[in-house]
């Protein structure tokens, strides 16, 4: 049927991820979006406000703003009298993980700007 002796609802060749959970293409996708967020929250200060109206959603099939909370890979700081959304550790060790040569890129432009020099 499926392909896969073990599982008959499994098609042949479907990957799944090291727990043995099916990844699907909207898995596939949201992971990739909550990525997107990191790396456009780790490039430059972002406010709570600007970061909401870029990255929050209705469809209730893309919860990036909402999963990357849930998940603890970004957080809300308070800077002055705004709050400031950056990545976490967390955040940060999964985009190194998943888009090392990002990683990098963002680790080269920190190195090569004055502390406070990023907007």
């Amino acid at each position: 049927m499926g392909g896969n002796g073990s599982d008959p609802f499994r098609m042949a060749g479907e990957p799944i991820n090291r727990s043995g959970d099916w990844i699907t293409p909207l898995s596939d996708s949201l992971e990739n979006l909550i990525l997107d967020l990191i790396e456009w929250l780790a490039r430059r200060e972002r406010s709570y406000e600007e970061t909401l109206a870029a990255w929050r959603t209705s469809c209730p099939r893309f919860t990036v703003w909402e999963d990357a909370n849930d998940r603890g890979l970004v957080r809300s700081d308070k800077g002055g009298s705004r709050a400031i959304v950056r990545p976490t550790p967390a955040g940060m060790t999964l985009l190194k993980e998943r888009r090392p040569e990002v990683h990098d890129q963002l680790r080269s432009i920190d190195a090569s700007e004055p502390r406070g020099a990023r907007p």
